[in-house]
C-alpha cells in the first residue's frame, strides 16, 4: 500500500516599518508560508554633538572573520543601512569632512537589527575615536521577542548530550512540553528517536503544542513534512548560533503557530580553526548494582560520542571553506522482563503443568473462565488452563494432547522460543535483556565565496546516516514493542547568493533542496519466518517476511511477531527570494517564499498469517 501527500506553499510579503501586507500569490491548492532569510541588518545615524544631521558621512563596514567590505553614505538626514549581513564580526568606520573619524566594533547575530549610531566631533579626519561595543541595552528596532544563542553559550556550556535544542529551555516561556510525548521521542519512533535522552526536538514556547514550530538552518526549511520535527541537528561545535523567536514574529515569517527556531552553520574565516572532542561513558566505571553480590556486573553500557570541526582559507578574502563531523555509538539496556515461554512438557503436547496451581503462582488457572469453544455449544464454557478436544468439548485427560493429535505448526512455534531460565513456575518463566544499539554519522560542510563587494554566495551539504536496533525479546522470534531498525537518513542542499544593487537596495536569493527519509524495518525482514514455522498462508509474499503476530497479554505465552515494515521518504524544493529597499529612516523588505514538499509512505499489508493448530487454540 502507498500513501502520497504533497503540499505547496506560495506566498509574497511586504514589511514597511511597522505595517505588514501580504498578498497570495496562489489560491488553489496552496498552503501559505512568508519568505524568509537568516541575514542581519544595521540601521543607524551619524550625529554631531547637538545631535544635528550630517550627511555624506562614509560608513565602511568590515567583516573582521573573511575581511569582506562594504561601505554606505548617509542621506540628508543622517540615516544608513546595511542590509542583508552575514551573521559574525564586523568593525564599522565613519568618516566625514571637518570631523574625528570614529570606529565601533560588533557581532551580528541571526535575523538581527542591530542600532549603530554615531555622534561625532569636530576635529581632523587623522584623529579616530574607538568605542568597543555598539550594543544598544534595550533594542528598539523589533517587536519580537525571544533570545539569540551563541556560539560561546553552545560550546562551553555543559551540555549532556549534545543536542543544541536544550539551550533554547534559557528562552524564557519555552519548556519541553509534555512529558514523555512522541515529540521527545521517548517513545523510540523512528522519525523522533534521535537525542531523545536529551528532548529530542519537542519545544514548547509559551503553552503552544511542539508540533508547532518552525525549524530554520541557513534561512531554508528545516522540518520533517509528516510529524514537524527537526531534520538536521547541527553539531554544537559547527553551531555559529541559533534564534529563538517565542512570540510577534517578523512578518517574513510563517507557517508556525510556536516557536521559530533559526540557526546556521559555521563559515569559514582568514584564520584556521578547528576543534575536536570525544565523549565516553561505560559500564565498568558503573558501580555495582548489587552491593551484596560482589560477583554481579553492571547492565551493559557503552556511549561514545565525537567528532570535530575544521574551518579556514582557501582563497584568503575571497573562498572559506568549513566542515563538521559528529559520531555517535551508544549500546544500551532496552528494559528487562520476565516472559512466559513453553516449557519442555508443553513442547510435547503435555500441558499438565497448567493445572498446578504450584507452578502457576498460586493462581488456579482451572477456575478462569475464558471464552466458549468454537463449534461446541454454547454452554461449553472453556477453562483457561484447560486444554478441550474440538471434536468432543470435553477436556484432554490429564491435559495432555496426544502425540497423533498435536499440529506440527504448533510444535515448532513452541521450539522456536527459547527454554525457561526461571525454574519453579510455568507463568513469567524467561528473563530476557534485551539491548538497543545507535549510530550516527552526520556531517556538514559549507562553502562561502566573496566574488566581489557586491556579490556574495555560499553553498551547503549535510548528511546523517543514523540508525537505531533494538534486539528482539527471543533471539529467533520477533518480540517486543519497536524491536528491529530504525534508519533515518537525512540529505539537504543549500545554496545562496546576495547581490548589492545599491548601498540601499540588496537582493538575497536562496535555494534548498531538503530530502527526509526515515523507517522500520522489522526483524527477520523479508525472511519468511512464519512460513519456515509450517503455518499455512503466512510469508505469502516478500513484503510480509518475518513473525505472525500471535498471543500476547495477561498470562498467555509471550507475544511474537510485528506490525511490517514502513518507509517514509520526502523531498523538498524551496526558493526563496527578498529584496530589501532602504528610503530615508525606513527600510521595506518584498520577498517570496515557494516550498513544494512531497510525503510519501510505504507500508505492506500487515496480515502475515492466522494461527490455529489443529482446532485447538493453544494458550496464546
Amino acid at each position: 500500500m502507498k500513501k502520497k501527500q504533497n503540499t505547496t506553499w506560495k506566498a509574497v510579503f511586504w514589511n514597511c516599518g511597522f505595517a505588514v501586507i501580504a498578498i497570495l500569490l496562489t489560491a488553489l491548492g496552496t498552503e501559505i508560508a512568508l519568505g524568509q532569510t537568516d541575514t542581519a541588518r544595521i540601521q543607524g545615524t551619524v550625529l554631531d554633538q547637538a545631535n544635528a544631521a550630517i550627511p555624506n558621512a562614509t560608513i565602511t563596514l568590515t567583516n573582521t572573520d573573511t575581511g569582506a567590505i562594504l561601505t554606505a553614505t548617509t542621506d540628508g538626514s543622517g540615516n544608513f543601512t546595511f542590509t542583508a549581513l552575514v551573521r559574525g564580526n564586523y568593525s564599522a568606520q565613519v568618516q566625514a569632512s571637518g570631523f574625528t573619524s570614529q570606529t565601533q566594533k560588533l557581532t551580528l547575530e541571526v535575523s538581527q537589527v542591530q542600532a549603530l549610531n554615531f555622534h561625532m566631533q569636530p576635529g581632523e579626519v587623522s584623529t579616530s575615536v574607538t568605542v568597543t561595543s555598539a550594543a544598544p541595552i534595550v533594542d528598539t528596532t523589533t517587536s519580537s521577542t525571544g533570545a539569540v544563542i551563541q556560539g560561546r553559550q553552545i560550546s562551553e556550556l555543559p551540555l549532556n548530550g549534545r543536542n543544541f535544542t536544550q539551550l533554547a529551555l534559557l528562552v524564557p516561556g519555552v519548556t519541553r512540553g509534555a512529558y514523555g510525548s512522541d515529540a521527545s521521542g521517548a517513545n523510540g519512533n523512528a522519525e523522533t528517536y534521535r537525542y531523545s535522552e536529551t528532548g529530542g526536538s519537542a519545544i514548547s514556547a509559551n503553552g503552544i503544542r511542539q508540533q508547532a514550530n518552525n525549524f530554520e538552518l541557513d534561512g531554508v526549511d528545516n522540518n520533517d513534512g509528516l510529524v514537524n520535527t527537526i531534520v538536521f541537528f547541527p553539531p554544537v561545535e559547527a553551531t555559529q548560533e541559533f534564534r529563538v523567536n517565542t512570540s510577534v514574529a517578523p512578518a517574513e515569517f510563517g507557517k508556525a503557530g510556536g516557536a521559530i527556531i533559526q540557526s546556521s552553520i559555521k563559515s569559514g574565516s582568514n584564520q584556521i580553526h578547528g576543534s575536536a572532542f570525544i565523549f565516553d561513558r561505560d559500564q565498568i566505571f558503573d558501580a555495582n548494582p548489587n552491593y551484596f553480590s560482589p560477583g554481579s556486573k553492571a547492565p551493559t553500557f557503552h556511549r561514545t560520542q565525537f567528532g570535530g570541526t575544521l574551518g579556514g582559507p582557501i582563497w584568503k578574502d575571497k573562498l572559506f571553506l568549513f566542515g563538521d563531523y559528529q559520531g555517535l555509538r551508544l549500546k544500551q539496556p532496552n528494559g528487562s522482563s520476565f516472559q512466559t515461554v513453553p516449557t519442555a512438557k508443553m513442547r510435547q503436547g503435555d500441558f499438565s503443568e497448567l493445572l498446578d496451581p504450584g507452578l502457576t503462582a498460586g493462581k488456579d488457572l482451572t477456575t478462569l473462565p475464558d471464552a466458549t469453544l468454537t463449534g461446541c455449544p454454547t454452554t461449553t464454557v472453556k477453562v483457561f488452563g484447560a486444554i478441550y478436544d474440538p471434536l468432543t468439548c470435553a477436556p484432554f485427560p490429564g491435559n495432555v494432547i496426544p502425540s497423533g493429535r498435536t499440529n506440527k505448526a504448533g510444535i515448532n512455534y513452541f521450539n522456536a522460543f527459547p527454554s525457561p531460565n526461571v525454574s519453579g513456575t510455568v507463568l513469567n518463566n524467561y528473563f530476557t535483556n534485551p539491548s538497543q544499539t545507535e549510530r550516527f554519522d552526520d556531517f556538514d560542510v559549507r562553502l562561502d565565496a566573496t566574488l566581489s563587494q557586491r556579490d556574495l554566495v555560499f553553498g551547503r551539504y549535510s548528511y546523517g546516516q543514523d540508525n537505531l536496533t533494538k534486539d528482539s525479546l527471543f533471539p529467533t522470534l520477533p518480540a517486543g514493542f519497536g524491536s528491529g531498525q530504525n534508519p533515518t537518513h537525512p540529505r539537504g542542499v543549500v545554496v545562496g547568493y546576495t547581490h548589492t544593487f545599491t548601498p540601499n537596495i540588496v537582493n538575497e536569493f536562496r535555494y534548498g533542496y531538503l530530502r527526509p527519509y526515515y523507517a522500520y524495518i522489522n526483524p527477520f525482514e523479508g525472511e519468511p519466518l512464519s512460513a519456515n514455522l509450517g503455518i499455512v498462508n503466512a510469508n505469502r509474499n516478500s513484503l510480509l517476511g518475518g513473525g505472525a503476530l500471535i498471543g500476547g497479554s495477561n498470562t498467555q505465552i509471550a507475544y511474537t511477531g510485528d506490525g511490517g515494515p514502513y518507509a517514509v521518504p520526502q523531498k523538498s524544493n524551496q526558493f526563496v527570494d527578498a529584496l530589501s529597499w532602504t528610503k530615508g529612516a525606513h527600510a521595506l523588505k518584498f520577498g517570496a517564499s515557494i516550498l513544494r514538499r512531497e510525503v510519501e509512505f510505504f507500508q505492506g499489508n500487515n496480515s502475515k498469517g492466522y494461527f490455529i493448530i489443529g482446532g485447538v487454540n493453544f494458550p496464546g
